[in-house]
């Protein structure tokens, strides 16, 4: 995991530092009143969790300094950085802030928004909706399961120079320091097996062995570096029986194609079989 270079964390810097002044032009031309309203009442943990599930999109630096508590966004100006996102990464921004709603489980102001539990679980259960990586879904899951003792003992395990004073950090942290990774969570089954945690272990081998079945599912694969304005891989139709693996940044997705249209929105890597 690459960390941005100063005059990117230069602009990150710039960008919370002015966002105060200019919130509302910005807000209310890219989502409704509704979600704008919504967002501002967002407590402060609600800001960090949502910034470590889109940790592979915003610059990491910054979301080292906002899980250490080193920089603390208000929700109007993490609200603004959402905005900013390309739109070639993130289309519908009120779409990303339904989904990030449902994860960290603030129900009551998704039905402010039209939504509800119900909605959501049908709607961000397809992955063509979803625009939160699936790895840092399952991370953040991990997460909300740990108590405060265990992520202590998960610190002295496998990260003993770290303060960290939520899961999230120390996720993060283990990460950057590729100590684990998407392919490699070998070190989290141990350390829960360690703490008798097995219910976590096996969520942990399962979403392993799943990974590793989906990048192995193609035996004969052509890889293609897409730019980012090649957001619709295959518009036109895929030829029947015509294997997709989309190998994101931190996972992978198998799709079968069936001969019909079949968009996929993402700017990484395809392999073709």
């Amino acid at each position: 995991m690459e960390f941005s270079s100063t005059d990117d964390i230069q602009k990150d810097a710039a960008l919370i530092s002015s966002s105060s002044a200019s919130h509302s032009p910005i807000s209310h031309s890219v989502v409704s009143d509704q979600y704008y309203s919504v967002m501002k009442k967002l407590y402060p943990s609600d800001v960090k969790k949502m910034v470590f599930l889109l940790s592979d999109i915003l610059q990491h630096e910054l979301v080292k300094l906002i899980l250490e508590n080193e920089v603390i966004l208000t929700p109007i100006e993490f609200q603004d950085i959402l905005l900013k996102i390309p739109v070639e990464r993130i289309r519908n921004k009120e779409t990303l802030i339904r989904e990030l709603l449902f994860l960290i489980k603030r129900y009551r102001l998704l039905r402010e928004i039209g939504s509800c539990k119900h909605k959501a679980k049908v709607e961000f259960h397809k992955e063509a909706i979803s625009k939160i990586s699936k790895f840092w879904k399952f991370l953040f899951s991990l997460c909300e399961d740990l108590a405060e003792e265990e992520v202590n003992s998960l610190q002295k395990l496998l990260c003993e120079d770290l303060r960290a004073d939520s899961p999230e950090q120390v996720f993060f942290y283990l990460l950057c320091n590729n100590i684990i990774n998407n392919n490699n969570l070998s070190p989290l089954e141990i350390a829960f097996e360690i703490l008798h945690k097995p219910d976590l272990k096996g969520r942990v081998t399962a979403y392993a062995n799943l990974t590793f079945s989906l990048a192995s599912s193609c035996l004969s694969c052509t890889e293609l570096d897409l730019g980012v304005s090649d957001i619709a891989i295959a518009q036109g139709a895929l030829p029947r029986g015509t294997n997709i693996i989309v190998a994101f940044s931190s996972y992978c997705q198998f799709y079968r194609g069936r001969g019909a249209k079949y968009k996929v929105f993402t700017d990484h890597i395809f392999a073709l079989c």
